[in-house]
């Protein structure tokens, strides 16, 4: 039986939270630390595509006006809007680990398949719409995106549980499908708490996986202060240079 790793972070700052994110995947990768599920929530803040132009996707008027942070993650994507009633999930495997993707739509099946999963034990309607969206009532309520290094899959995604919406359609300049919050579609006796339970009882039970809690080991906290500089460059995050 594989064993994993639980991180469940506490910070709220998105820099540190992108820098992290990476330093795992990297960490993993390297086989320093063991394949981890890692949940996380942002302060206000738009995350882009690694890609993408943020002239066109991101108000960034009212992105000054509001105090809301703007950010270029490392993976590929679209342009989402965090704050606290949104729950990032993230699970990052190594080449050696069975749930290792032989391409980019099989690990948002699988990582994806497991929210879908969860949300459904706690009375949610959800359902996964290829190639990496969790929809509930026709409206989206999750995102995701992934990178595959030579030794690593990282798969990770948004969860709308009591976003500000008008917030998030005043950042965003084009948003691409219609959202919800899941409090708004039936779940509004579920909380963030109980979420996260029932995802990593599904993970275990679907996958036949130990999972146990962590912390960031020594390299990723290395890796993560250093990454840091990155995720608060004005290069990085406007051009994609760095």
């Amino acid at each position: 039986m594989e064993e994993w790793r639980i991180l469940d972070s506490k910070s709220f700052n998105p820099y540190r939270n992108m820098a992290i994110e990476e330093a795992v995947l990297l960490a993993v990768n390297e086989a320093k630390v063991p394949n981890t599920i890692r949940f996380w929530r942002n302060r206000q803040s738009v995350i882009i595509g690694r890609s993408q132009k943020i002239e066109e996707e991101v108000n960034l008027d009212k992105c000054r006006k509001l105090g809301v942070r703007i950010l270029r993650r490392f993976t590929g994507g679209g342009a989402v809007y965090h704050d606290l009633g949104n729950l990032n999930w993230s699970i990052v495997v190594n080449r050696s680990s069975k749930l290792y993707p032989k391409t980019i739509l099989e690990i948002y099946k699988e990582a994806c398949g497991v929210i879908v999963k969860s949300l459904r034990c706690l009375g949610v309607n959800a359902e996964f719409e290829e190639p990496n969206a969790i929809m509930l009532a026709g409206k989206k309520v999750s995102g995701s995106a992934a990178y595959i290094k030579k030794n690593a899959a990282l798969c990770h995604g948004t969860l709308l549980i009591n976003t500000n919406l008008t917030t998030l359609n005043e950042v965003l300049a084009r948003p691409r499908y219609v959202v919800t919050n899941i409090k708004n579609e039936g779940g509004s006796s579920f909380s963030i708490s109980l979420l996260k339970k029932m995802i990593l009882l599904n993970l275990s039970k679907l996958y036949q996986i130990e999972l146990k809690s962590g912390s960031l080991s020594p390299y990723e906290i290395e890796l993560a202060s250093l990454l840091e500089a990155k995720y608060r460059s004005k290069l990085w995050n406007f051009e994609g240079i760095y």
